[in-house]
C-alpha cells in the first residue's frame, strides 16, 4: 500500500530518466551483467538515487548533473548508431513536458534547468515556436539519427467508424471556465497549487483539502490543473480561471466540489453569470450525468483504463525486445526485458490500489502509475516502424475488436486522406493535414487562406458578445485573426472561424435531442450564430471549426463521423461552402508524450480551390523553416529531431487513436 500521500513524495522524473539510462547502458553497453539481478537493482537504485540528488543551483552543477546523463548517452548513441536514433531521442527526452509544473508525476526538472542553474517557469513552451530548454538541446546534440527528409506524401486510409452505441455519450475530459479569480490561489514552491477553489464571495460547500489543481500553461493531462488570467483594461476579457479535472472526473469527491462552484456561477449576479455563459466551459446536465457514472464504478473504470495501458506497454516492450534478438542486438533485448519488469511492477501495484476503490489518496496513484506506463510504453514503439506498431497494437484481441486505425503508417506523410467517413447518409471524406501544433495549424490554414484571397471576419468580441462559439482569445488577441484586410475588388470569400466548446455537450444530452445525428443538432445551432454574425453574403463562406475543446478523449471513430454530420448539415445551408476543422492533438490521450504533439486540420472533401497542395507545400516547410516568418532557424532545427520529429509524432498519434478507442469502449459500457 502507498506509505505516504503522493504531495509527500519526493521521486521526481529525474531519477526515473537516471534509473532507465542506467539499464540501458549496462544492458546494451557494459554487457554481462544479469538484469534484475540483486546486484543490478542494488546499484541501479543507487546511482539513480544519487544522480537525482545532485544539485542545479549553479552553472557548475548542473553541467556535472547534465554531464552524467550526456555520459550514458554518448555511449549508447556509439553503440547502436543512427538507426536506433528515435530510442536515443526519446531517453534523451524522457519525463520532459512542454508545461512545467503538475503535481502527482514523474516530470524531469533536469531537462527544463537553465545553463545558470534553477529551472524554467511552468510556463507552455510551444514546440518549434519556443527554444528548447538549454540541458536537452545539449543532449539531444550528441544523438545520430538517420537524417530523414520530408518526402510530402499522401497517405490513403479506409475510415472505419467504431460500434454504434445507440446513444450519444459526452466525453469524460473537459474544462470549466469561471469571469473571476477563484480564491486560495498561491505560491508555493516548487509548485503553485489552487487548494479547495472559492469564488472570492465565499460559499460553494464544505471545505475538503484533499481537492488540489496544480498551476499549469496548458491543460489536457490526467491530473487536475488551473490557468488563471487578468482582463486587459477595455479589452474582451474577464479576470478568469480555467480549471482542467483531467482523469478526476471519475472521482466523485471532485465531481460534487465542481458542481458547487457550477451552481454558484449560475446563482451569482448577473455579470458573472453572463460570462460563465459565455466562457462555454462544462455546463451542470453533463457533470451531473458523469457524477453518475464515477458514483457507481469511477475508481473501477479508472483501475481498468491504465490496466489497458499496462498491457499495451507490455505487449509494446516484447515486440520491440523480439525484433531486437532477431537483429543481432541481444544487450537491447536485454534492456527490454528490464522495460517489462517494470511494467509488470506497475501491473501489480494496480492490483495493490484496487482494494482500495473509492480512496482518493489511492487515486492519485493511479495517474502516477499512468503517467509511467505511458513513457515505457513509447519506449517500445520507439524501435518499431509504424506498421509494427499497428500489428503489435492489434495483437491484442479485445483491443483490436474495438480500434480501426484512423492514422497512417507512411512516417513521413503530412498529408492522409480519410475515406467514407458515415454521415448517416452519403459518406463523405476528409482530407487531414498535420502540423507542429494546434497554433501552428491555425496560423498557417488563416495565412493559406488570406493568400487565396479569404479575407477574415474579425473577431472583436467583448464581455458583453461573448459566446461559446467564438474562437479562443488567444487566436483574436494580437493574434492572427486580426489580420490585415484583402485587399478591395480581389476578395474571392471570408473564412469565419468558430470554437466548438465543452458547454455543446450538455445542449447534446438534453430530452428529446439524444441525438443519432448530434452533429446535425451542432449545426442549427452554430447557423443561428453565424446568422446574427452579419458576415458579408456576396462572396462564398468557409467555415474553421476547432473541435479540441469539444472532441475532449472521444476516440476519432466516434469523434469524426460527428464532425462529418456537422459539415453535411452546414454546406445545406447556402451561406456556407466550404468548412475545415482544426485541432490541437497534444490534449486528453497522450499521457505525459505531449513533447510529441501535433496539431491537425481536417479539410472536409477538398476545400476550395488548391487549398490542400497549398497547405501539404507550406505543412512541409512548417516542420523545416518554422510556422511564419518569425520563426527561428536555430529553434526549429533543435525541435525538429534531425527529422526524427514527424515519425515520433506520428507514432504517438497512432498509440493514442488505439488506447482512446479501447478506453472508449469501457467508458461507455458505464453508461
Amino acid at each position: 500500500m502507498p506509505r505516504s500521500a503522493i504531495d509527500d513524495k519526493q521521486k521526481d522524473g529525474d531519477q526515473e530518466q537516471f534509473s532507465i539510462l542506467w539499464a540501458a547502458y549496462e544492458c546494451i553497453v557494459h554487457k554481462g551483467r544479469e538484469v534484475g539481478s540483486e546486484g543490478f537493482e542494488a546499484d541501479r537504485k543507487q546511482f539513480a538515487r544519487e544522480s537525482r540528488a545532485l544539485p542545479t543551483k549553479t552553472k557548475e552543477e548542473v553541467a556535472l548533473k547534465k554531464g552524467r546523463v550526456e555520459d550514458l548517452l554518448k555511449a549508447l548513441t556509439k553503440e547502436l548508431g543512427g538507426e536506433h536514433g528515435q530510442f536515443l531521442i526519446n531517453l534523451a527526452m524522457l519525463g520532459y513536458r512542454t508545461s512545467g509544473g503538475g503535481r502527482a508525476r514523474k516530470v524531469s526538472n533536469l531537462l527544463r534547468s537553465l545553463e545558470d542553474g534553477g529551472g524554467t517557469a511552468d510556463v507552455y513552451l510551444r514546440p518549434f515556436e519556443d527554444p528548447l530548454p538549454f540541458v536537452l538541446r545539449g543532449l539531444l546534440g550528441i544523438i545520430q539519427t538517420r537524417g530523414l527528409a520530408l518526402p510530402g506524401n499522401q497517405d490513403l486510409l479506409a475510415f472505419q467508424a467504431g460500434d454504434p452505441s445507440g446513444k450519444y455519450v459526452p466525453p469524460s475530459r473537459f474544462t470549466a471556465s469561471f469571469p473571476l479569480t477563484l480564491t486560495e490561489s498561491h505560491e508555493s514552491p516548487p509548485l503553485r497549487t489552487l487548494s479547495d477553489p472559492r469564488f472570492p464571495s465565499g460559499g460553494g460547500g464544505s471545505q475538503d483539502s484533499r481537492i488540489k489543481y496544480s498551476y499549469m500553461g496548458s491543460f489536457g493531462f490526467s491530473e487536475p490543473s488551473y490557468t488563471s488570467w487578468k482582463a486587459e483594461g477595455g479589452g474582451p476579457e474577464y479576470d478568469g480561471t480555467r480549471l482542467s479535472l483531467g482523469a478526476y472526473s471519475l472521482d466523485e469527491t471532485y465531481l460534487l466540489h465542481l458542481l458547487g462552484l457550477l451552481r454558484q456561477a449560475l446563482a451569482t449576479e448577473s455579470e458573472h453569470r453572463k460570462g460563465y455563459k459565455g466562457y462555454g466551459g462544462v455546463r451542470i446536465r453533463h457533470v451531473e450525468a458523469l457524477l453518475a457514472v464515477a458514483k457507481k464504478s469511477g475508481h473501477a473504470l479508472a483501475l481498468a483504463w491504465v490496466r489497458q495501458l499496462a498491457e499495451v506497454a507490455n505487449v509494446l516492450a516484447h515486440a520491440a525486445g523480439k525484433k531486437a534478438g532477431q537483429d543481432g542486438q541481444a544487450g537491447l533485448a536485454a534492456f527490454f526485458r528490464f522495460v517489462q519488469g517494470r511494467i509488470h511492477r506497475r501491473a501489480m501495484k494496480l492490483d495493490i490500489l484496487k482494494a482500495r476503490s473509492g480512496d482518493l489518496s489511492a487515486f492519485d496513484y493511479i495517474w502516477v502509475l499512468e503517467s509511467s506506463l505511458w513513457e515505457l510504453a513509447f519506449m517500445g514503439a520507439t524501435c518499431l516502424t509504424l506498421t509494427e506498431l499497428q500489428a503489435a497494437l492489434g495483437s491484442l484481441p479485445e483491443l483490436a475488436s474495438h480500434w480501426k486505425p484512423s492514422v497512417g503508417t507512411d512516417e513521413t506523410a503530412l498529408h492522409e486522406v480519410l475515406q467514407n467517413v458515415p454521415t448517416g447518409e452519403l459518406p463523405q471524406d476528409f482530407n487531414r493535414i498535420y502540423a507542429p501544433t494546434g497554433m501552428g495549424a491555425g496560423k498557417i490554414l488563416s495565412e493559406t487562406l488570406l493568400k487565396m484571397n479569404y479575407q477574415v471576419h474579425e473577431v472583436t468580441p467583448s464581455p458583453d458578445t461573448l459566446d461559446p462559439f467564438v474562437p479562443y482569445f488567444e487566436f483574436y488577441m494580437g493574434g492572427f485573426l486580426n489580420e490585415p484586410d484583402v485587399p478591395m475588388g480581389m476578395v474571392a470569400g471570408t473564412q469565419v472561424w468558430v470554437n466548438l466548446s465543452d458547454s455543446l455537450h450538455t445542449k447534446l444530452l438534453k430530452p428529446g435531442l439524444q441525438a443519432p445525428n448530434p452533429g446535425s443538432v451542432i449545426a442549427g445551432m452554430l447557423t443561428q450564430y453565424l446568422g446574427a454574425l452579419g458576415v458579408d453574403d456576396s462572396v462564398p463562406m468557409l467555415l474553421v471549426v476547432d473541435f479540441t475543446k469539444f472532441g475532449g478523449e472521444m476516440p476519432n471513430s466516434q469523434l469524426y463521423p460527428i464532425l462529418a454530420q456537422l459539415a453535411c448539415a452546414l454546406l445545406k445551408d447556402a451561406s456556407v461552402q466550404h468548412v475545415v476543422f482544426l485541432r490541437s492533438n497534444l490534449k486528453f490521450n497522450t499521457g505525459p508524450l505531449d513533447r510529441y504533439q501535433s496539431g491537425e486540420i481536417l479539410v472536409y472533401r477538398q476545400g476550395p480551390g488548391n487549398l490542400l497542395m497549398r497547405l501539404r507545400t507550406r505543412m512541409n516547410n512548417a516542420f523545416v523553416k518554422g510556422v511564419d516568418a518569425m520563426s527561428s532557424v536555430d529553434i526549429v532545427r533543435a525541435w525538429g529531431l534531425d527529422g526524427e520529429y514527424v515519425p515520433l509524432m506520428k507514432k504517438v498519434y497512432l498509440l493514442s487513436d488505439a488506447i482512446s478507442s479501447w478506453r472508449w469502449a469501457r467508458y461507455v459500457a458505464e453508461w
